[in-house]
Formats: C-alpha cells, structure tokens, sequence
C-alpha cells in the first residue's frame, strides 16, 4: 500500500475484516490506536470472559465487538463473504486446490500461484470482454445493439455476426395527436350506438311482456283449457283462479 501511496494512517485508519480465525486478544490489543480499525468476526464462548487485569485487551476486544455489530461492519462482512470467499471456494473446492499430491512446499507453493493467476485473470477477461475463460470467448458470437431516441421515434438496431451477417432493425413512431382524437371521437360513438340499439332491445322486450297478457285475456276461453290453467295456477299460488271459481259456481 505504500508502494502506491494508499497506505493507512492514524489521522486516516483503514477498515480491517476478518474472520473469527485471526479473533484474538493479543492481535487486537496490538491493532488498537493504530492505523487499522477491526472488524473482526469473534467466536462464541461459553460463559464470561476473564480479563485479570488486562484492560487493554479487554478496551480492545469491546471496541472490536460495537465496531462489528455496527451497520458498516455488517456491510464489511457482506463484502468479504462475496468477495473473499468465493474465490477461496473457486479455486480451494471448484478449482480441486483443497489437496495437493506434490512434494515440498516449493513446488505447493509454485502450483497455488499458477492456479490463483488464472484465477485473476479470468476475473479480468470478464471484466474486458464479457467471458471469463477461452472456450467462453469463442463461443460467444460479437453482437452490437445500437438505440436512438427522438421525441417523435425510437429506433433500436441490433447487428450481430456468429458467421455471417445479421442485422435487425426496429423503430417505434408516435402517432399524431389528431389521430388520437378521431380515434377517441369514434370509439365514443360506436359505444353511444350499441348503447342505444341495446335500450330498443328491452324497450321492445316489454313491449311483448305487456301485451301478451292482454292477448291471452281477449282470446276465448275454453273450458278445458281453463281447467287446466286453473289447476296449474292452484298449483304454484294455493288460490283458486277466476275461471275455476264460475266452474264450482256453476255446478
């Protein structure tokens, strides 16, 4: 860091988030007042933590736990499981790194660092071009989409080229504003026809209802006919119909 003049300073400290592995009383007694601020992850202990004098840690340890619990060590450790761990499972779990069947240290060593340089290099590649490895980039065909954007249209072209050539074109266009209002104009009117051819219907309908009655009252009755009306109607009402009632009266 102090090769590109970013390193820390006391009037400046810089954050430092950790895991529960590197939680200790003597490195955070050491890292407080300095120029690092801890965030470091602290593991569950059963009971109550002992100081026997030791103040320092104990200042130390607490100033740790209110920096983690915070809203920006909450955000820290977000940060580092998304950033740090997934590339510890990349390349130790994915990439087979876990174990290794070579001998020395040296030659380990040389191996981690191969694998961890294609390791960022592939973030690279995808940052530059979109794919993170080789058989990706060349399965991937170059397309380009262009988009302008007017007040009267919007025209979108997309030129794309896997092996040969392909280009589509799409333009949308706003309709002018009388148009708009015929439209509108004749959308009301059709509606106010079917509206009214829709009154006659049931104008028409009463009609019918009303006069059938008074067709059926002029017609002549006959008594068989009646009969059977006057029973019916005895049937839904339980009062006896003015035909039926002339029929008892006159037998």
């Amino acid at each position: 860091l102090a090769q590109i003049s970013a390193a820390p300073t006391t009037q400046a400290p810089s954050e430092l988030v950790a895991d529960k592995g590197y939680h200790s009383r003597a490195v955070l007694k050491t890292l407080d007042h300095g120029v690092w601020k801890t965030r470091i992850a602290e593991p569950k202990q059963p009971g109550f933590s002992r100081w026997h004098g030791d103040d320092k840690a104990r200042v130390a340890v607490y100033a740790n736990r209110t920096r983690l619990g915070s809203a920006v060590g909450k955000e820290a450790m977000r940060l580092r499981a998304e950033i740090v761990e997934r590339s510890f499972a990349h390349n130790l779990d994915r990439g087979g790194m876990r174990r290794t069947w070579l001998r020395g240290r040296e030659n380990v060593h040389k191996r981690y660092l191969v694998h961890l340089a294609g390791h960022n290099l592939g973030i690279l590649m995808r940052l530059l071009i979109g794919a993170g490895t080789p058989k990706e980039a060349a399965a991937r065909g170059l397309a380009y989409m262009f988009f302008l954007y007017t007040e009267q249209a919007v025209a979108i072209l997309v030129v794309a080229s896997p092996d040969g050539f392909a280009m589509l074109v799409a333009a949308v266009t706003a309709e002018p504003a009388d148009q708009n209002r015929l439209r509108r104009r004749a959308i009301m009117h059709r509606r106010r026809m079917i509206g009214n051819e829709v009154n006659e219907i049931r104008v028409t309908s009463r009609t019918d209802r009303v006069s059938q009655p008074t067709a059926d009252l002029a017609a002549p009755c006959r008594r068989e006919d009646c009969n059977i009306k006057a029973r019916d109607h005895w049937n839904r009402t339980g009062k006896t119909s003015k035909c039926l009632a002339e029929d008892s009266s006159l037998s």
